[in-house]
């Protein structure tokens, strides 16, 4: 039993309450008597349908993402709901802050949704009507079981890969793998790739001592943050043409079929997204500027090419996503990258609104080059781009992420509440991506309870983690949790990041809050890297 205190920013995320001997959840709400909660001001407690899918071992219960059952709070109003494994799907809607000319506290009394909350438990050994291996039974068709990858295939969206010549597929890998060390190590970018990328990058970044220097900062820190990416032409016209999609509460369409949707579960994550077409129309001119983005641009050989020189990579394929994460509703729970070979992971963010968190800084910064401690200059000027890193790291060979201490924490985090995620003033309205370190401690109840955890774990320089609960992501708080926070970017216009993710690395996108002013907008692309030859041995 707890008693918990929502406030204005507070919500807890999709979950199914499913943790040892649970059976039966209540909520026992106190709001003010005096002031009748209502229900515009969010705080209600939301229930999952769920669908089955597959057959015999492959059957599962999959939530979608989209909630059937909404009940507000009350004064003295008791909720109650029978824990069921994959099924007892819910989440509490974020108390909303107060709008433009919404009656005040003497109205409201603040929003503060406050309830008693708690679980009655099946028998335990000893009691009356104790059945053995009961509890053990509930745990293996829990939420968290799912996390961990036993109905993945049911998950939206999936990865459409697409391979690059001599890519490197299993029959025949070290052959393909030869042929993509030879064309795509060390080539230049011929003229006709020049003029292409020409269409939508600005210019700067396509010249050798910038590509160069990018490289430089690559092999050091294994990321790249490089703003202004897009020429000022095709940004104009994109941003025009994004400012006009958010009026409408889709993601915009493809001539294609089956390439949009809605991410799910909901207990993973939520988003609108829209796959890069397998083919770009022949007739250019016909296309919108988001449909040139994401079909054309990024997932073109030209574009794989200039991001090979610019990290030194080799890259085998790639998969390529536009993602729409809306107001008051959207985020991804941390998940947790598993393969054995590293991956080389893009964001584009072409988010228009204003107002998360970072923009207001970057007019200044732009202004003058920064200079770090030892005299690199690691920023080009505004109007031709530039490329950042995110902190000092240890000279040497590349290294991907992997719990090392290089990377750009989120300061002055607070806190969330036992059993809620507030915005507070250095959280904002959320909507941020990180990368973090895996975590080697039992967050098996804050899982299940979809919590939004804050740790203070710490990572030594070099180490590796063990791989983290996927349901539990955190945001930094103060200086002792920043070794776990390796990257972070706020939603903004014209920034791109390229992280190369290691084996255990956790992602997320915090939930966008709707006090946002608008709703965050990008596109990522994962590409597959040809591995090294080992060097140990030399």
């Amino acid at each position: 039993m707890a008693i918990n205190v929502y406030t204005p920013g507070c919500h807890l995320l999709c979950h199914d309450d499913v943790i040892g001997s649970r059976r039966v959840s209540y909520i026992l709400y106190l709001t003010d008597p005096d002031k009748p909660w209502r229900a515009e001001w969010g705080g209600a407690l939301r229930l999952y349908p769920t669908e089955t899918m597959g057959e015999g071992e492959e059957r599962a219960l999959v939530p979608l993402p989209d909630f059937s059952v909404v009940i507000p709070p009350a004064w003295n109003q008791l909720s109650f709901f029978a824990v069921q494994p994959g099924e007892s799907f819910h989440d509490v809607e974020e108390v909303y802050a107060r709008g433009e000319g919404e009656p005040g506290e003497d109205v409201d009394g603040g929003r503060v949704r406050m309830a008693i909350s708690g679980w009655f438990h099946i028998p335990q050994e000893g009691e009356e009507g104790y059945e053995p291996g009961a509890e053990e039974k509930l745990a293996a068709r829990s939420s968290l079981s799912q996390l961990e990858g036993k109905a993945d295939q049911y998950d939206l969206p999936q990865p459409r890969w697409r391979e690059y010549d001599g890519g490197a597929q299993e029959d025949g890998y070290e052959k393909g793998k030869a042929k993509l060390e030879e064309v795509g190590q060390q080539a230049e970018l011929s003229e006709d790739d020049l003029q292409f990328l020409l269409r939508f990058m600005t210019p700067h970044y396509l010249t050798p001592d910038t590509v160069e220097e990018l490289s430089e900062l690559f092999a050091d820190e294994s990321s790249l943050r490089l703003s202004n990416l897009l020429s000022p032409k095709f940004s104009a016209h994109l941003r025009e043409f994004v400012e006009e999609a958010e009026k409408n509460s889709e993601i915009p369409s493809s001539k294609a079929d089956g390439l949009t949707g809605k991410a799910r579960p909901p207990h993973k994550h939520r988003f609108l997204y829209r796959h890069a077409a397998d083919e770009s129309p022949e007739q250019a001119d016909a296309q919108t500027p988001y449909d040139a983005l994401l079909d054309t641009f990024l997932p073109s050989t030209a574009f794989k090419k200039w991001l090979s020189l610019a990290t030194g990579l080799t890259l085998s394929r790639s998969n390529v996503l536009a993602r729409r994460f809306r107001r008051g509703l959207d985020y991804t729970l941390a998940t947790s990258y598993d393969e054995p070979e590293p991956q080389l992971e893009i964001c584009l963010a072409i988010t228009p609104s204003k107002g998360w968190g970072e923009e207001e800084n970057e007019d200044e910064e732009a202004e003058d080059d920064e200079t770090s401690e030892d005299g690199d200059t690691i920023e080009h000027d505004k109007a031709n781009g530039r490329a950042s890193r995110a902190d000092e790291p240890p000279r040497g060979k590349k290294a991907p992420w992997n719990g090392t201490e290089n990377g750009d924490a989120q300061k002055g985090s607070t806190a969330a509440a036992p059993a809620a995620a507030p915005a507070t003033e250095t959280d904002g309205v959320g909507g941020y991506e990180v990368y973090m370190a895996g975590d080697d401690d039992d967050d098996e109840e804050d899982a299940a309870n979809g919590r939004e955890v804050t740790g203070d774990r710490s990572t030594g320089a070099g180490q590796r983690r063990r791989r983290a609960d996927p349901a539990v992501y955190r945001s930094g708080g103060g200086a002792e949790d920043e070794d776990g926070v390796l990257f972070s970017m706020a939603p903004s216009w014209n920034n791109m990041s390229i992280v190369l993710r290691d084996t255990g690395v956790l992602r997320f996108v915090k939930y966008v809050s709707r006090a946002a002013r608008g709703d965050r907008w990008d596109v990522v692309g994962d590409f597959g890297v040809v591995p090294e030859e080992d060097e140990a041995e030399e």
